[in-house]
C-alpha cells in the first residue's frame, strides 16, 4: 500500500505561524501530519490520501496551522472524497474503474470505449488506486453505459467546494455573505512575487503522434474567485474554464508537419488580478510509445523467459511478434492487441547468449522494431524484480518513495537503488528496499535498481520517468 500523506506532511509542515478561529472552507492542520477541511457545519473533514487532496487543491498555500487544543474543539465529520470528474478510481480487489460523481458517488465505466470518450486515449493514466479502507466513504451510483451519461467537466464545475460537494450549505447553515467591496489581494507566498500563479503542461506523459491527441492541463493559484482560465495552442483558443485544474484535448492534424506546439494559459480573477504561463509539447518518436521488457537477465536451460509488450493505442497495432535468437515467435494473445505477455521456453544450453526484440505492425502500414535486448542461459534462473514509485508526477520541492522488490529461488544477496548514476541506498539480504528521494527541482527524474542473487546472477531495472512540474 502507498504511504499516504507523504507530500502533505512534508509541505504543510513548512507553513509558518499558527492561526486560530477557523471559518468555513479553511484548510487546517495542527502538530500532526493530517490536513483537514473545515466544513460549514463546524466539523473537520480529513484528506485520507495525497491524491484526494490533489484533486481539490494544487498546492498547500492555503493551509492554516492551528494549535492541537483548538483542533480538538472541532468534531470530526468524516473523510473528504475525490473532487467529482477530476480523476478515475479503482480498488485493488475490484477490476472495475469508476468515475467520481457528487458527494463520493462512484459510477462504474462499463467499457474502455466510454472511458476513452470521457477521459481520452490515455484514460488509464488518470486512474488512482483507492485503498479498500476508504471505499466505505463512497456510495455506488448508476453505471456509465455511454459517454452522454457523465460529463466530467460539468461534474467538476458543480463541485465548486467541498462544502458544496458534501451538501453542507443549507438554509440553516449558510456561508458568510459575499463581500460588497473588492477584497484585498492575498499575501504573496514566500519566495514568489505574486500569490496569483499559473502553470500549463501535459495532463499525462502520453505518446503524441501525428493525427493523435494532446491532453493539456492548466493549474492556477488561488483556485477561488476565478473568472476565467483559457488554454491556447499555437495562439488559438483551445478551451475556457471557470475552475482549476482546467483541461483540454488538442487534436493533431495528420498532415501538419509541425514538430513543436507552443501552449499558453491565461487566468483572471474577479478581483482583477491576472496570471499567464507558457510551455510547449513536441511529437514523440514512435518507439516512445512501445515498451518491451524481459523478466530475467539470466534463465536456466528448460526454464522460461517472460516478455511483456505494451503499445500506445495511437500506434494502432494490428500484430505483435517477439523474435528470440532471430527466430519469430508468435503468441495468439498478441494478435490485434495493445499489449501482451509472452512465456518463452528456453531450450538452448547454458552459456548461450540470446537476443530478443519485438516487432509491431501499426496503422497506416507502419512497422516498428524495438531495440535488441540480450539475456544469457545459465545453470539457474536469475532474480526478478520491479521498481514501484508512489508518485509518477510531483511538484517542485516534493519527495517520493522508491520501492524495489526482488525474488529468487536462491535468495537475494543485495539490492542497490540509484537516481541516475548516484547510489541512494544498498539493502543486504532482503527482498525489498525502500528509499525516499527528494526534494526535487523542476524537470524529469528516473531511478535504477541492480539486484544480485546468492549465486551471483544480477538484474538491472529502470523506472519510468517522473515529471517534476
Amino acid at each position: 500500500m502507498r504511504r499516504f500523506f507523504s507530500a502533505l506532511a512534508v509541505t504543510a509542515a513548512l507553513l509558518p505561524g499558527i492561526a486560530s478561529a477557523a471559518t468555513a472552507g479553511d484548510l487546517l492542520k495542527a502538530s500532526g501530519d493530517a490536513v483537514y477541511y473545515f466544513g460549514a457545519n463546524g466539523k473537520r473533514y480529513v484528506f485520507p490520501t495525497a491524491q484526494t487532496y490533489r484533486s481539490w487543491y494544487t498546492d498547500f498555500s492555503q493551509v492554516k496551522t492551528i494549535g492541537d487544543a483548538e483542533l480538538a474543539t472541532y468534531p470530526l465529520g468524516g473523510n473528504v472524497t475525490y473532487r467529482p470528474g477530476v480523476r478515475l478510481v479503482k480498488v485493488t480487489t475490484d477490476p472495475k474503474v469508476y468515475a467520481v460523481g457528487a458527494n463520493g458517488e462512484l459510477r462504474w465505466i462499463t467499457s474502455e470505449s466510454v472511458a476513452v470518450a470521457l477521459y481520452g486515449a490515455t484514460w488509464n493514466t488518470n486512474v488512482d488506486d483507492l485503498p479498500d479502507a476508504f471505499f466505505v466513504n463512497y456510495r455506488m451510483g448508476a453505471p456509465i453505459q455511454a459517454a452522454s451519461d457523465f460529463q466530467p467537466a460539468t461534474e467538476t464545475a458543480r463541485a465548486s467546494s467541498i462544502n458544496v460537494d458534501k451538501g453542507l450549505l443549507s438554509p440553516t447553515e449558510p456561508m458568510p455573505p459575499a463581500a460588497t467591496s473588492t477584497p484585498p489581494a492575498p499575501t504573496p507566498l514566500p519566495g514568489t512575487g505574486s500569490a496569483y500563479r499559473a502553470t500549463i503542461g501535459m495532463q499525462s506523459d502520453a505518446f503524441i503522434a501525428k493525427g493523435g491527441k494532446a491532453y493539456l492541463r492548466a493549474d492556477v493559484t488561488p483556485g477561488t474567485s476565478l473568472a476565467k482560465v483559457k488554454i491556447f495552442v499555437k495562439n488559438s483558443l483551445l478551451t475556457t474554464c471557470t475552475y482549476t485544474p482546467c483541461t483540454g484535448t488538442f487534436q493533431l492534424d495528420q498532415n501538419d508537419d509541425t514538430r513543436t506546439f507552443p501552449t499558453r494559459v491565461e487566468a483572471s480573477w474577479i478581483t482583477g488580478q491576472t496570471a499567464t504561463a507558457t510551455s510547449s509539447f513536441s511529437l514523440s518518436d514512435p518507439l516512445d510509445g512501445i515498451t518491451f521488457t524481459m523478466e530475467r537477465a539470466q534463465v536456466r536451460t528448460n526454464g522460461r523467459q517472460v516478455f511483456s509488450i505494451d503499445v500506445d493505442p495511437l500506434l494502432e497495432p494490428s500484430s505483435i511478434d517477439v523474435y528470440v535468437g532471430g527466430v519469430r515467435y508468435t503468441d495468439p494473445d498478441c494478435s490485434d492487441s495493445l499489449g501482451c505477455t509472452v512465456n518463452y521456453n528456453i531450450t538452448s544450453p547454458a552459456g548461450t547468449t540470446l537476443s530478443a526484440y519485438a516487432r509491431i505492425e501499426g496503422g497506416r502500414g507502419n512497422v516498428y522494431a524495438t531495440p535488441v535486448q540480450t539475456f544469457t542461459v545459465g545453470t539457474h534462473d536469475g532474480p526478478t524484480g520491479s521498481i514501484l514509485l508512489d508518485k509518477t508526477r510531483i511538484y517542485p520541492g516534493e519527495s517520493l518513495d522508491v520501492r524495489v522488490t526482488a525474488a529468487d529461488d536462491n535468495g537475494i544477496a543485495w539490492i542497490e537503488v540509484y537516481q541516475g548514476d548516484v547510489l541512494l541506498k544498498k539493502c543486504q539480504n532482503t527482498i525489498s528496499c525502500v528509499v525516499t528521494s527528494g526534494p526535487h527541482a523542476a524537470g524529469t527524474i528516473s531511478f535504477r535498481a541492480r539486484i544480485q542473487d546468492m549465486l551471483g546472477a544480477t538484474l538491472d531495472l529502470t523506472s519510468d520517468e517522473v515529471l517534476v512540474q
